[in-house]
């Protein structure tokens, strides 16, 4: 297939050399001209706007950090909205919140293309790895038509309409960023409490202790690894504050997950937003000076 991608960060760049292995045509794009050079060594093309590339492609998947450079970036008179070909398929992989996501469907059915919500869950080694989880929300019949695409990406589940896969994916970040500040409050006792990382960590596997999230960060919080980053501190902040709203406009009491958002605006506001989502250990560190 002839695919255009739009944003060629952490996430973007594993899946477009996924998409590449599989042979696929791939047109891309990104602001910063580094990174798109990246990508062209390795078999896509690169354009110089995201119209280019998008022109003639079979579908256009686009991977930002804003949903505001997103929602510039498709809407408007010139957007993509306004050149892509009726009945093209716009997938979103951003995670937003959910009157963000039902603005961009609106928007798209307006101009005869289909918005999908495809938020992605882990971080940049599954997508390296062509095993990125895919939360897609929109038309059945374009799941099932595109599925074998998705599936030289990652592992796709059908949740339903763009509101399920929004509110899905603010769930489970809600969720693994909770774990993610007990984890580093349970490694900052251990340390403190004399119990190695190579104890402490091969034992855990084996308790009620162990998560996803452990395994996954657990050795860079023993080693204080706050850099190269995966995700940033600032964008898991800004999941937990959708996730949250939402479960505020929901009527949806959610004490613990509201005093853990705020843990990770205290970071952010701290200086760390752009280190790696497990600096928020730096705030235990900070009050112990």
């Amino acid at each position: 297939m002839k695919i255009a991608f739009l944003g060629l960060g952490s996430m973007g760049r594993g899946i477009c050399r996924n998409l590449l292995k599989k042979k696929h045509i791939l047109h891309v794009w990104n602001r910063s001209a580094e990174k798109t050079a990246l990508v062209a060594a390795w078999g896509g093309i690169p354009f110089g706007t995201p119209a280019k590339a998008a022109e003639g492609v079979d579908a256009v998947f686009v991977c930002l950090s804003s949903v505001a450079a997103l929602r510039s970036m498709v809407e408007g008179a010139h957007g993509l909205y306004s050149v892509l070909n009726k009945g093209s398929v716009l997938y979103d992989l951003g995670t937003w919140d959910i009157a963000s996501v039902l603005a961009l469907q609106e928007a798209a059915e307006r101009q005869g293309v289909v918005y999908v919500h495809l938020p992605m869950g882990k971080g940049p080694e599954a997508a390296e790895a062509g095993e990125t989880p895919l939360f897609f929300g929109g038309p059945r019949e374009v799941f099932d038509r595109d599925e074998p695409l998705l599936r030289d990406i990652g592992t796709p589940f059908y949740m339903g309409d763009v509101r399920a896969a929004c509110a899905f994916k603010l769930i489970t970040n809600l969720i693994g960023l909770s774990n993610n500040v007990v984890l580093t409050e349970g490694v900052r006792l251990a340390r403190r409490m004399g119990l190695s990382e190579e104890a402490f960590m091969t034992a855990a596997e084996s308790t009620g202790a162990w998560s996803y999230q452990m395994g996954n960060s657990g050795r860079k919080v023993f080693a204080e690894a706050f850099l190269p980053m995966r995700g940033t501190l600032d964008n898991a902040w800004k999941d937990m504050k959708f996730g949250v709203a939402m479960a505020e406009e929901a009527g949806v009491s959610c004490p613990a997950f509201t005093m853990l958002r705020d843990r990770y605006k205290a970071a952010s506001e701290a200086g760390y937003g752009q280190e790696d989502y497990i600096s928020v250990y730096r705030l235990l560190k900070d009050a112990e000076k």
